[in-house]
């Protein structure tokens, strides 16, 4: 009995262990959800109830809380990491996802269903946060309610279709009743007639849905693109600079100095690390609202004061008064740029707030390094579109100013030893800037597709006027213009843009293949070419393994990633036709091999993309990284200089009748701004 008695502890032990175990496997069962079930997950579940705050949810260690909301916004950092803010009853919740909690695919299909206005139910554990705050970490997110936007609707329907959706989600428990079973798998088959109706049904579900008093009609229609959950402040720094502190003269210091990073906070904070220019000593510089002068204007500053920005600084500090890492804090009181960061964003803002009256054009101007009369001639600019041109331009000149250039494994004298090892061919073949704008203009569609500063607007349809500019012109001095069409050819064109464009422009003179290996983006090519009724054909496939048999006039590409520029000059070469290509992501496809001709003219043979270009492959590396940095604009652009001009000397050693020169469009329209024209003719 004794003896006995001793085993109580071990066996209670032993039970509880049991218990927490089997709870857990049942916790993951009631939390596994099968794909494209549309049935509600279960009531039982044991875990907090979906009002549960994060408050109230960490003062629970070690167990799994459970948050319902809709989304307002998604903030993702890199491929594998993103915050998203959900509207609760009581607030606005801050949650993480990490691919790690899910399968790849399963990832990105989360990610791409978290729409503004998807309600979400999202469960996970409590960690701490750098700022020592605790965040909700997710593990599992589900779909519990539709949308009121029928094109997010319609996104989710083609997720479904897709099967892209990880077994975390699902539909809303109770489909409306005008989507019926039969209907999803009706309007989920994807052929033309189907998918033409895809949008109508999102109407339907949208227009059935019941009225819902917590959806949070307010918040989404107030936040602008990109708006999002602010982190709150690390406790030292919501506080403020003590009274003592402020009032002392002793403790006022001003410096000039670089922004190397920037964070901003909840209650109109921000968080700068900053470079001494004369001592190189890092501070870590606070824009608070109880210390900055210009309280009115913090947002203004907070915004502009960029990364790679020269400040000058005045505050007060304490030298016992530092953050974690032993970097002192220095409050900012005032603040005046020397010079603005090269990022395009921030200074089309800047621009934006000097129109507005909301900058002092004077302190714009410098930071802008133009004069005032430029500067007024900028933001007297009538349309967005064109302001947003000139910050791209803007941009790049201030690059070459900032020489922001690091690369570890390449010293600034290896970058310039590879550049000068590929001078003779830069000068081979000069390259030709055609930055006529109004030109470009007259060129393009008479019908707007959308507003004043939108990507299509100032980015995309420009480019696509100044390809057809160029293709234009060789097409009309092609033998057979007008007795024939004339046959075009664009390689990974699948959505069809530059076709459609080309083919509309030219009707009736031309037709366009486009080959492309994406099978959805040549299905939405193929659909947007037949609704316009334009004589273009779509091809799925991969173009370096393509064995082309109709005749080709003219092979066009536009942004072709990596070695696909290389592949689309190889298909030019075979076909003796000529081309008008831009290259783009010098890195990218390093695996596609370049079609050339075999020993005899019936046979086809392949290379690498060194050994069509006739470079080592080492150096075609480095030249191919250089032509990737971000920050300095001018070397990057002789390394695209270099690469263009290597490529144009293959093409014509290749093809004796070829005769090659290099364009650049405006950089406005795209920094990648390097095109390829080759001319038969």
């Amino acid at each position: 009995m004794k003896h006995a008695l001793c085993l109580l502890p071990l066996l209670a032990l032993c039970c509880q262990a049991w218990v927490f175990w089997n709870g857990q496997r049942t916790s993951e069962k009631l939390f596994s959800i099968r794909l494209r079930s549309t049935k509600a997950p279960s009531d039982s579940l044991s875990i907090r109830a979906a009002a549960l705050t994060l408050n109230e949810a960490a003062a629970i260690p070690n167990t799994v809380h459970c948050i319902t909301g809709y989304v307002t916004a998604i903030r993702g950092f890199g491929k594998s990491f993103c915050f998203v803010d959900i509207s609760t009853k009581d607030a606005i919740q801050q949650v993480m996802l990490k691919r790690q909690e899910y399968q790849n695919s399963h990832f990105d299909a989360t990610r791409r269903a978290m729409l503004p206005g998807v309600k979400l139910r999202v469960t996970g554990v409590m960690i701490k946060s750098k700022n020592q705050e605790d965040d909700l970490l997710v593990h599992n997110a589900t779909i519990v309610g539709w949308p009121r936007n029928p094109q997010h609707v319609r996104i989710l329907l083609e997720l479904l279709e897709q099967g892209e959706l990880s077994s975390e989600l699902s539909l809303p428990p109770s489909p409306p009743p005008l989507l019926r079973n039969s209907d999803v798998g009706n309007a989920l088959q994807f052929n033309n007639s189907a998918a033409s109706t895809l949008y109508l049904r999102a109407k339907q579900i949208v227009e059935s849905l019941p009225s819902d008093d917590d959806y949070p009609y307010e918040i989404l229609s107030t936040l602008n693109a990109g708006d999002f959950l602010l982190p709150k402040a690390p406790i030292h720094i919501q506080r403020g600079p003590s009274n003592e502190l402020s009032q002392s003269a002793d403790s006022l210091i001003s410096m000039s100095a670089i922004v190397m990073s920037r964070r901003r906070y909840q209650g109109n904070i921000t968080q700068l690390e900053l470079v001494d220019e004369s001592t190189q000593e890092r501070f870590l510089g606070i824009l608070h609202s109880q210390c900055f002068l210009s309280f009115a204007f913090i947002n203004v500053f907070s915004t502009i004061l960029a990364p790679t920005s020269r400040v000058q600084v005045s505050g007060f500090m304490r030298r016992g008064d530092c953050d974690e890492q032993g970097l002192f804090l220095l409050w900012v009181t005032d603040c005046r740029i020397v010079q603005a960061s090269w990022q395009p964003k921030t200074i089309e803002y800047l621009l934006e707030v000097t129109r507005t009256g909301d900058f002092d054009r004077k302190d714009a101007a410098t930071a802008l390094n133009i004069s005032a009369s430029n500067l007024a001639a900028i933001v007297n600019l009538s349309t967005t579109t064109e302001r947003q041109w000139k910050a791209a331009e803007l941009s790049r000149n201030m690059q070459a100013l900032a020489h922001r250039y690091e690369d570890a494994s390449h010293g600034k004298s290896v970058v310039a030893n590879v550049l000068e090892h590929f001078r003779t061919a830069r000068e081979q073949f000069p390259f030709e800037a055609v930055n006529d704008i109004d030109t470009i203009n007259r060129n393009r569609s008479n019908v707007d597709y959308s507003n004043d500063g939108s990507r299509w607007r100032r980015k995309k349809e420009p480019q696509l006027a100044w390809m057809l500019q160029q293709v234009e012109q060789i097409v009309q001095h092609h033998p057979d213009y007008e007795l024939r069409p004339i046959r075009i050819l664009d390689i990974g064109g699948g959505k069809g843009l530059l076709a459609n464009y080309l083919a509309s422009h030219m009707l009736g003179k031309v037709e366009v293949q486009v080959i492309d290996i994406s099978d959805r983006a040549v299905k939405n090519g193929a659909m947007r070419s037949k609704r316009l009724s334009l004589p273009v054909k779509y091809t799925v496939g991969d173009a370096s393994q393509a064995r082309l048999i109709t005749p080709v006039d003219v092979v066009v590409a536009l942004h072709a990633c990596g070695t696909l520029t290389d592949v689309a000059l190889g298909h030019a070469v075979l076909h003796n036709a000529s081309f008008v290509i831009c290259p783009c992501c010098f890195c990218s496809h390093p695996h596609l091999r370049v079609p050339t001709r075999g020993q005899s003219v019936d046979k086809h043979a392949s290379l690498t993309a060194s050994d069509w270009l006739d470079v080592d492959a080492i150096k075609l590396g480095e030249l191919q990284r250089i032509a990737e940095i971000q920050g300095d604009m001018q070397t990057a652009n002789q390394a695209i200089h270099s690469i263009c001009a290597l490529r144009a000397c293959a093409a014509e050693n290749r093809c004796q009748s070829l005769k090659v020169s290099i364009k650049t469009f405006p950089l406005a329209f795209s920094t990648r701004n390097f095109c390829l024209i080759g001319s038969q003719f």
